[in-house]
């Protein structure tokens, strides 16, 4: 009997202990809510206008305009400075391969053979 009760009082403890936990992670979780809506406009906005960019550099980049060359690399450079950023912020493996990466990118759009493909009008 009196293991019986031993391990039922464990049980109600851990039960307690469960429900606490649950109280206070809504309690968080609600927070995080209430400030994740307040900037959800603002950023969904942002990548909007992003995507929207991406999209026109993409049709412009097919149709080899100078102005999309211009737009890629100005985004591509972007990405670079980021990268960077994240290596100095101490996230040196991923931050140094995205510099390598968007780096690679950047120096091939750059070379004057790429260049000159879009300085010319197709017809």
């Amino acid at each position: 009997m009196r293991v019986f009760r031993l391990s039922q009082f464990d049980l109600e403890k851990k039960q307690n202990k469960y429900w606490e936990n649950l109280v206070f992670d809504l309690t968080v979780l609600s927070r995080f809510e209430t400030g994740a809506k307040r900037i959800s406009q603002p950023i969904g906005t942002l990548f909007l206008l992003l995507a929207a960019a991406l999209g026109i550099a993409g049709t412009g980049w097919l149709r080899r305009r100078k102005w999309a060359w211009q737009l890629a690399v100005i985004i591509i450079a972007t990405q670079v400075l980021k990268e960077l950023a994240n290596t100095l912020r101490g996230q040196v493996v991923q931050g140094s391969v995205g510099v390598m990466v968007a780096g690679a990118f950047l120096l091939y759009m750059t070379r004057p053979y790429v260049r000159s493909v879009f300085a010319t009008r197709p017809k």
